[in-house]
């Protein structure tokens, strides 16, 4: 996943796509999941309404306006996978707790049972 969302990153850092003022970069969040960004070069502003306001310009090209529309819906649907799979593996750690947690209590139980499921 990361290796699609670092392609994406690098196709949108090449001419004529870098010349356009705005980038994509892969943010870090505090839960360790990683996530395109669209950005300004200057970094003083971020997110879809930098692109919305590029795919606005009346002077942007057909072609680049095609290419950033289709890297647009590339990044929505990169985030929504990293997104569920960032989901999936929490419940999943979640599930192994609670899984670990009721083989304590049965082993710990005064029928002395020593089964797992």
């Amino acid at each position: 996943m990361a290796q699609l969302m670092g392609a994406q990153a690098a196709i949108m850092a090449l001419p004529p796509l870098s010349l356009l003022g705005i980038r994509l970069v892969l943010q870090n969040t505090g839960a360790g999941t990683t996530f395109l960004r669209w950005r300004t070069q200057d970094f003083s502003r971020m997110g879809a309404l930098v692109w919305e306001r590029l795919m606005r310009n009346p002077r942007l090209p057909p072609d680049l306006r095609t290419a950033l529309f289709q890297l647009e819906c590339n990044r929505i649907a990169l985030n929504l996978q990293m997104s569920v799979l960032h989901s999936l593996q929490r419940q999943a750690l979640d599930c192994s707790h609670k899984m670990a947690n009721a083989e304590g209590v049965l082993r710990q139980s005064p029928s002395g049972t020593e089964t797992s499921p």
